[in-house]
């Protein structure tokens, strides 16, 4: 009960209870499934973002990325917040981390950005402003294969190759 009970709080922005009530879910001997806990991990991570603490936040999606590293969501998930943060060579990492796992998992709900363009688009982002050109472009083209009629991607993708000429 205490997980539904801590992602509700999230969901309602009640953010330190949310914290709160997952970290005592997450302390329950009951609480042994992995792909719950890392889910428990990604909304602590998120609240700690929300809530500005950005040192928590990054140290709770390791510890989610820990606990089912052949998931994509939290890698996905955390690439979103340093996208938000600038934070390009995080970014980086995370999505390429993400794109290696190609199964989703059979147990748990995934959630749909980790299996759309989104990995793609944000590994093709932060490689730009890494200055890695080709990579990007490569990434851009692969985003636009999930959704063709994307203008923004499609626009992105014009300025990185403009960038390579």
């Amino acid at each position: 009960m205490r997980y539904y009970l801590g992602r509700e709080y999230m969901y309602k922005s009640k953010w330190l209870e949310s914290i709160k009530t997952l970290k005592e879910y997450l302390l329950l001997p009951t609480a042994t499934w992995c792909d719950e806990r890392c889910a428990a991990m990604r909304w602590i991570a998120r609240s700690y973002y929300r809530l500005d603490k950005i040192k928590e936040a990054y140290q709770w999606y390791f510890k989610a990325i820990a606990e089912v590293p052949g998931m994509r969501d939290p890698y996905v998930e955390f690439a979103k917040i340093c996208y938000e943060l600038s934070d390009w060579p995080m970014a980086y990492y995370l999505t390429l981390e993400a794109l290696k796992i190609k199964e989703k998992s059979r147990t748990f709900v995934n959630m749909g950005y980790s299996w759309d363009y989104t990995p793609d688009d944000l590994c093709a982002i932060a490689a730009y402003r890494l200055g890695l050109y080709s990579e990007s472009r490569d990434h851009a083209k692969a985003a636009l294969l999930f959704a063709p009629d994307n203008e923004r991607l499609k626009s992105n993708l014009k300025l990185i190759q403009a960038a390579i000429k």
